[in-house]
């Protein structure tokens, strides 16, 4: 087919234009630092934040929050490991203790965390995501120009796929930095296809380790997959060959793949090791989870179902809009549709077999997302692919649908710009072309109208209705502009304007998403560090704390290198189901620890055991204590803004909290904050707290948490009320009803009241401790039962196997290291006995006594202990990721062998037989 003749450097110029008016509408802000492309807008939105007086701004989207949670603080930790040296490869500041750099899954050694390691931390996400776009439009470029499309086109087919869905949602995480190597996998496929030299199935490995090193495996494990199809395909198509031409191909493809894994293999053994022993449940996927075909209205209307915006109208299908948005754009999906309607020239333009390719796996990948049914459950149960299907939502098989749809609608976007072949019929030319629109027509309304009867379930019609008539406006500007880049009459002049435009509308209508979508948040919510951060970072030492409720986001000491039991990470089997003795739910989730706000959870034994020495809750949480019960006298006094009221109290006990009666149900408004100040019998003040008023309820005490104190005596309090309204309390002769609540024999004190309450542990163990003898039970579930009841006492440590003899003496220890790879302890003993280490380090740790290596023996279920003789030792625990020196070796060496049959076959020369390159001006 002949090119256009305007399909040159004018559209190729409006398709770079287009690129960079996509990446600056949603970049600018992040890239300049006057924003940070990451939702710590909604972080600070909860505790301790809010309550610290951190600023407060809009949440652009508050579906992003495991990147505060998991992503972002184990980037922080590992660059300021890296700052002095240290690749760390485990986290000890959430969960009991996390792989951090020996695996995967955050990312850490992806070519597109570059930017983390090189800026700080607040700048790099923009950046990540520049390099991103990069990748997805360069790799995309590569592959389409190898397919024979102008260079306009092959912009136009990465930009496409740079704006899809999958690329936008999966903002931060790890899933689109695999994601925005597919097009580059797809490439080197395609060089080695046609060229058929060893050094281009080497290049298969670049990318392939790439995926691999981004810690998603399910979108890696979609690609290859695709892949192998689209090599299958390309061969059967050349049937001219021969067999054993065929089978040599495809193995010298494989054998790219096998040498991607190889690089890769410093990571993917350690995860292997550690996969075998995390908590890994409730991933099962059956072919009844997949999603809504409603979901296919936000392709063009991205909005139509709901937002990520919290003050919006929130997203309607049942998976979050993170899991099921299906963007594509208005212009990307009448591309894609012109190219099935004009087949037979997309057929003779394209290789042999992509066509084909491109084709089936769109509406396999089409059936297998939007319908499930019995073609995904025999994929869930077929040999070597069931785990990928039956273990991972195939929603997220949007990545590879993303990019065969962008690649179909570079075609389409190709085919507009060549001439019509004159043998064909006007009845032929026509007769395809209508039959595709029609069907595409009627799917559209059927998918319409499902997601009209969705937004009607939720009285949200009027705001879908918007959403849809905009998105079939575009669609409609989308058709003309494709009529008349087409047509023979207007292809001269308005031609190259109609598919400059389209190319503008891509870039256009996807900025216009990701300015909506991506959080643009100030650099003061990039973790502040609060009055409870400094807190805890001045009393925990080597101790551990825990928050119930909300009181503390989880993940987020991480960022703050606070050890916290609570954390966002997978989970040791073991150290999950030692939490999951203790009271309540610990466990909700298998990469979650949370904790209630709950008395029973904070004096729990098993929090005893694991070096815990703070609770933290929430201040509108519950005081833990004995509320003192009041009379209620029929007569009230108001309290005036800024019109301190003294009164005399009678206060007995150890108080944790004091507070006033409400009279009457109100409310104080927003900047109304209340201050109680109590003084003893010498007028010092032992209690001092400041707090804002909520809406109050009438006779139901509100009550102020305080930092524990005993009064001695007569009291004074003192309460000062400022803002703009006055309350009404309960009071008798004008004296104001104070409310207490006292402290019970809980092993609690509070210790201090701020942005957060913090109790102290008093029955806490050190998290690095001496037992001096030991406990023998083989049944799990008879050792969660004795670690629960307190059947343990805190001078025994309780094992699984055979024990060494122990004395039951003291020792003396001194922490000499506690940091990310190692804990280094000096200990001078009485007798013989057991060094305990609280955390969940029974995979990739080994201990050494004076440089000797011992057992690290599994000890209180879930955590490690190193028996010690008599006398003055030194214990070392070390990590050192599973299998971690085996996979580097083999790193090594794979990357070795490649660089030699790189260089061992000079470009310029071929193996005799290989075909030249198609055209001089490929990639």
């Amino acid at each position: 087919m002949s090119r256009h003749p305007t399909a040159g450097r004018s559209l190729s110029t409006v398709a770079v234009v287009a690129v960079v008016l996509f990446a600056l509408w949603g970049l600018a802000g992040p890239l300049s630092g006057r924003t940070v492309l990451a939702p710590t807008d909604e972080m600070v939105s909860g505790s301790p934040y809010a309550a610290a007086g951190t600023p407060r701004e809009p949440v652009d989207n508050a579906w992003l929050d495991d990147i505060y949670t998991a992503q972002l603080p184990n980037a922080m930790l590992f660059k300021h490991a890296l700052d002095r040296g240290d690749i760390a490869g485990w986290n000890p500041y959430e969960a009991g203790g996390t792989p951090l750099a020996a695996v995967p899954n955050t990312a850490l050694f992806s070519p597109l965390s570059l930017p983390y390691y090189l800026l700080p931390t607040w700048l790099a996400p923009a950046y990540e995501e520049l390099l991103e776009i990069a990748c997805a439009v360069g790799g995309g470029f590569l592959l389409l120009r190898r397919w024979q499309l102008s260079r306009a086109a092959a912009l136009c087919g990465g930009l496409m796929f740079a704006t899809s869905a999958f690329m936008l949602v999966w903002l931060d995480f790890p899933q689109t930095q695999v994601a925005a190597f597919i097009p580059a996998t797809f490439w080197t496929v395609e060089r080695f296809l046609q060229l058929r030299r060893a050094r281009d199935a080497a290049l298969i490995a670049v990318p392939v380790a790439a995926m691999l090193l981004g810690g998603f495996p399910a979108v890696t494990g979609y690609t290859l997959l695709t892949a192998g199809a689209y090599a299958l395909a390309r061969v059967a198509a050349e049937h001219s060959e021969g067999l054993r031409t065929a089978v040599v191909r495809l193995a010298g493809a494989a054998g790219g793949v096998l040498a991607g894994v190889g690089l890769a293999a410093f990571q993917l053994l350690p995860f292997v090791g550690f996969y075998r022993s995390w908590y890994i449940e409730g991933r099962a996927q059956t072919p009844g989870q997949h999603l809504d075909p409603a979901a296919l209205v936000t392709a063009v209307a991205p909005f139509a179902l709901g937002t990520a915006d919290p003050d919006r109208q929130q997203f309607l299908l049942d998976q979050n809009i993170v899991e099921s948005l299906c963007y594509t754009g208005a212009a990307t999906l009448v591309l894609a549709v012109a190219a099935l309607g004009l087949a037979r020239a997309g057929r003779v333009g394209l290789p042999r077999g992509v066509w084909a390719f491109l084709v089936a796996g769109v509406l396999l990948w089409g059936v297998l997302i939007f319908a499930g049914g019995p073609l995904l459950a025999m994929l869930q149960h077929a040999p070597g692919v069931g785990g990928l299907f039956a273990g991972n939502f195939i929603g997220r098989a949007r990545s590879i649908f993303g990019f065969l749809l962008a690649a179909l609608g570079a075609v389409g976007f190709e085919l507009l710009l060549t001439s019509r072949s004159p043998a064909a019929g006007r009845r032929r030319r026509w007769l395809t072309p209508a039959a595709v629109w029609l069907l595409a027509a009627a799917g559209a309304v059927a998918v319409v109208w499902r997601g009209r009867q969705i937004a009607g379930a939720h009285a949200a019609v009027d705001g879908y209705d918007r959403a849809v008539i905009v998105g079939g406006v575009l669609v409609g500007c989308a058709v003309l502009c494709a009529v008349v880049a087409r047509s023979r009459r207007w292809r001269r002049v308005a031609g190259p304007v109609a598919a400059g435009a389209l190319l503008l509308q891509i870039g256009g209508q996807a900025g216009w998403f990701v300015h909506e979508y991506w959080p643009h948040s100030s650099r003061a919510t990039f973790y502040p560090v609060t009055d409870t951060h400094q807190y805890l970072a001045d009393g925990l030492g080597h101790e551990r704390f825990a928050a119930g409720g909300d009181a503390l986001i989880m993940g987020t000491g991480t960022a703050y290198r606070l050890r916290s039991l609570n954390g966002h990470a997978f989970l040791q089997r073991s150290f999950a189901e030692l939490l999951a003795a203790a009271p309540g739910t610990a466990v909700p989730s298998p990469t979650y620890v949370t904790f209630d706000a709950d008395v029973a959870q904070a004096t729990s034994t098993i929090l005893d055991r694991l070096g815990v020495r703070y609770f933290v809750t929430a201040p509108s949480a519950v005081i833990f204590g004995s509320s003192a019960a009041q009379p209620l006298p029929d007569s009230t006094m108001t309290l005036e803004p800024d019109r301190p009221v003294s009164v005399a109290a009678a206060l007995s006990g150890s108080i944790r909290g004091i507070g006033i009666i409400p009279a009457e149900t109100s409310s104080a408004g927003p900047d109304a904050r209340l201050r109680i100040t109590v003084r003893d019998g010498s007028g010092a003040t032992v209690a001092d707290t400041t707090y804002p008023v909520p809406d109050l309820t009438a006779g139901q005490p509100w009550l102020l948490p305080v930092a524990e104190f005993e009064p001695g005596g007569p009291a004074t309090v003192t309460l000062a009320l400022s803002g703009t309204a006055a309350v009404q309390v309960q009071a008798d002769a004008g004296s104001v009803t104070i409310p207490t609540v006292a402290a019970d024999d809980d092993g609690l004190r509070l210790a201090y009241a701020g942005s957060t309450v913090i109790y102290e542990r008093h029955r806490a163990l050190p998290r690095i401790r001496w037992a001096g003898s030991s406990v023998v039970e083989q049944s799990p579930d008879r050792r969660l039962d004795m670690l629960a009841t307190g059947a343990v006492d805190a001078r025994t440590v309780l094992l699984s196997g055979p024990a060494a003899p122990s004395g039951g003496g003291s020792a003396g220890l001194r922490i000499d290291a506690d940091d990310n790879d190692v804990v280094d302890v000096a200990v001078s003993a009485e007798t013989s006995g057991y060094l305990v280490v609280a955390d969940a380090d029974q995979t990739g740790w080994t201990a050494t006594v004076d440089g000797r290596r011992v057992p690290l023996l599994p000890a209180d279920h879930g955590v490690v202990a190193v028996a010690v003789p008599a006398g003055e030792h030194r214990v070392a625990l070390t990590f050192s990721a599973p299998h971690g020196r085996l996979g580097g070796w083999l790193s090594a060496a794979t990357a070795a062998l490649l660089v030699v049959v790189w260089i061992g076959v000079p470009p310029w020369r071929r193996r005799s037989g290989a075909p030249p390159p198609i055209g001089s001006d490929r990639a």
